[in-house]
């Protein structure tokens, strides 16, 4: 089942996690394997089930966790999804991707709280531009400019055309009140290649040009 899933086969994979969670009902590893065949297929609330089931038998399951906040957040239930980031993060300190969802949630209303996930996911995990990106908007927000630069080339050092990455570098070194900050011909650079890379369809790119 798992090589299906690795040959982006889920409903191959489907069929053989089932049969393996039917022979193993109290495994909270076969309901949530199940679970993530079931969301590849887009089977959101079969997959939201199975996840449930999974922390039922196993509540310190991070991944399960981690797996319904990812269902609840793109439902749009914020607050239900924060609660089962957290979840995550407070039974595994170590999943990074608990951690940077968590912060990513919390960055338009708790940009310092988010930093601090987002910071420790990335000693986890260096080579996450994801998390990389989102710490730039929040140290942004605290007022850390200088850091949020170093971040956003963090995260275009690994997808070096990452548009959302170059459009708010390219903002912070165009337009940033802090001269220490501004660099603008880099900035136009990156606001170029932003332009190239989105075929001239994102207006902030565009902005940035203007």
């Amino acid at each position: 089942a798992t090589l299906y899933m690795e040959l982006g086969r889920p409903a191959d994979a489907l069929r053989h996690f089932t049969a393996a969670r039917a022979l193993e009902p109290r495994s909270a590893a076969a309901w949530f394997n199940e679970g993530v065949a079931l969301e590849a297929l887009g089977r959101l609330g079969d997959a939201a089930d199975r996840y449930q089931k999974a922390v039922d038998l196993e509540p310190s399951y991070s991944a399960a966790h981690n797996n319904i906040g990812n269902l609840l957040a793109a439902a749009g239930r914020r607050d239900a999804a924060l609660a089962a980031y957290r979840r995550a993060a407070g039974a595994a300190p170590s999943n990074a991707e608990a951690l940077a969802n968590l912060g990513a949630l919390l960055v338009g209303t708790a940009p310092e709280e988010a930093a601090v996930h987002l910071e420790a996911a990335l000693r986890l995990r260096r080579d996450y531009p994801e998390a990389h990106f989102t710490l730039a908007r929040a140290l942004t927000l605290v007022g850390r400019p200088g850091d949020a630069v170093s971040h956003y080339r963090a995260a275009l050092s690994t997808r070096p055309d990452w548009a959302p990455a170059l459009v708010n570098l390219a903002w912070l070194l165009s337009a940033h009140a802090d001269a220490a900050v501004r660099r603008p011909r880099e900035g136009l650079l990156l606001a170029e290649r932003a332009v190239g890379v989105t075929g001239r369809r994102d207006a902030t790119a565009l902005d940035v040009l203007a």
